[in-house]
């Protein structure tokens, strides 16, 4: 569920989904961060993300007591996807 959505910039999307997970979403990757005591939503996204065509990246990371995760999207031509971003 994205609550608030505003631009960064023409291909940068800052979305807050849910009450506690923020995500920096451009056309074929992004970064989500969540806060370490909210796992349960973070997955959630997480999942939700990658049922719209994305792929979670290597590893996840955690710095300060929050969590963050990279995703890419791909399109099946090999080129980068721009459409259904997933917010």
């Amino acid at each position: 569920m994205v609550l608030k959505d505003y631009s960064i910039n023409n291909s940068i999307i800052a979305t807050k989904f849910g009450n506690h997970v923020e995500g920096y979403i451009g056309s074929s990757y992004c970064i989500l961060s969540c806060s370490k005591h909210d796992l349960s939503e973070f997955v959630s996204v997480i999942d939700d993300l990658c049922s719209k065509g994305w792929t979670a990246s290597s590893g996840i990371t955690s710095e300060d007591g929050k969590i963050y995760q990279s995703l890419s999207k791909i399109s099946t031509d090999g080129k980068y996807s721009t459409k259904d971003i997933g917010v």
